[in-house]
């Protein structure tokens, strides 16, 4: 990223991806916030380093990681730190797309613009 010019960045992984978003939000100076999705607890056990502020995504419904996954990481994460869970929300969430997109365009452009998290849990029962 640094090679095309990204001075800030906002990272953004599901899964196993959401694992690795979060180790990478420890290593990289650039990083101005991580958004992690329905993430595997593997590769996150030195959360508490991260140092940024951390939004994690989970559906309650995720039969694939279970949103305990989510809660641990949150648990064990030092603030600035957000967890929004979708009850109805599988391991795809494409369940509750419109709001995470909704959350997402929002929680990005503010990470960058260096604006303070609000932090917190969030919990939806429908979508």
């Amino acid at each position: 990223m640094k090679g095309i010019g990204a001075a800030d960045l906002v990272l953004v992984g599901h899964s196993f991806g959401g694992a690795v978003v979060i180790k990478a939000g420890e290593l990289h100076e650039s990083v101005r916030g991580v958004a992690s999705m329905s993430p595997q607890l593997y590769g996150t056990r030195q959360v508490e380093n991260l140092n940024k502020p951390l939004l994690l995504i989970h559906g309650m419904s995720d039969s694939i990681l279970s949103h305990e996954a989510s809660e641990d990481i949150y648990r064990r994460a030092l603030e600035p730190k957000r967890i929004v869970l979708y009850a109805e929300a599988g391991h795809s969430l494409i369940q509750a797309k419109q709001q995470i997109d909704d959350l997402l365009s929002d929680w990005i452009p503010a990470r960058l613009g260096g604006v303070p998290d609000v932090g917190g849990r969030e919990e939806y029962e429908t979508l």
